[in-house]
């Protein structure tokens, strides 16, 4: 999913000025968090989560950081599955919220 984003966001992605972006925490956390979704885990050090916060890494560079936490707020909200559609990460998504939607970036770090 990740590298699927990096063709789309490359064709995309616009330019952002320092400091404008809605959503707050840094785009590694955000990839933590949308990695530890797609993984389906609480783990931030699982293996898996480590090989897909570092291919995110490649998509931060090329998109910027605040490109990259969109995307990475729309994975985690398109990831959600059916039954938590009452969730407060679900209103957060459909309000389109700019909250930190997982525990690395609400709580500042892994």
């Amino acid at each position: 999913m990740i590298a699927t984003a990096l063709t789309v966001f490359a064709a995309v992605a616009s330019s952002t000025p320092q400091g404008s972006c809605p959503l707050s925490g840094s785009a590694e956390l955000w990839a933590h968090d949308a990695c530890m979704w797609e993984n389906e885990t609480d783990d931030a050090f699982q293996s898996e989560v480590l090989l897909c916060v570092s291919a995110a890494r490649t998509l931060i560079t090329k998109v910027g950081e605040c490109n990259a936490k969109r995307h990475f707020k729309a994975s985690i909200c398109s990831a959600l599955p059916p039954l938590e559609k009452s969730s407060p990460i679900v209103k957060a998504c459909q309000a389109g919220a700019n909250l930190p939607l997982g525990p690395a970036v609400r709580n500042g770090g892994v």
